[in-house]
């Protein structure tokens, strides 16, 4: 199961103008991420549209929440023949090693998953 990458993309119109914006025809990110998406094309050596989809996925991929999170790989772990013995452990270790502010426990992530 992948997750969707998502693209960090200005409006497509100027709210003076009505015309589209430079940044928007390129696939730039607006500001804030303008700067980001600068520094990724540059030490990468890709176009800033490129950079922008990379920038974009990044902050999906930092953006999803512990509960689906959790589900999505309690799922994908499923999928692969683990049972619920194996997953939790494996999901509490990820958990903890991952990006979220919480502690994990089996019985958190029980409820995480089943609710």
């Amino acid at each position: 199961m992948s997750r969707t990458p998502s693209t960090v993309t200005p409006s497509t119109a100027s709210p003076s103008t009505g015309q589209s914006s430079t940044a928007a025809s390129q696939g730039v990110a607006p500001t804030p991420h303008r700067e980001l998406v600068r520094h990724v094309a540059g030490s990468l050596g890709v176009p800033e549209a490129t950079a922008a989809r990379v920038v974009g996925d990044v902050l999906a991929y930092f953006g999803e929440p512990i509960d689906a999170f959790v589900r999505r790989r309690h799922t994908e772990l499923q999928e692969r023949g683990r049972s619920n013995a194996e997953i939790w452990p494996i999901l509490d270790a990820e958990v903890a090693a991952h990006r979220f502010p919480v502690e994990a426990n089996e019985r958190r992530l029980r409820r995480l998953v089943y609710g």
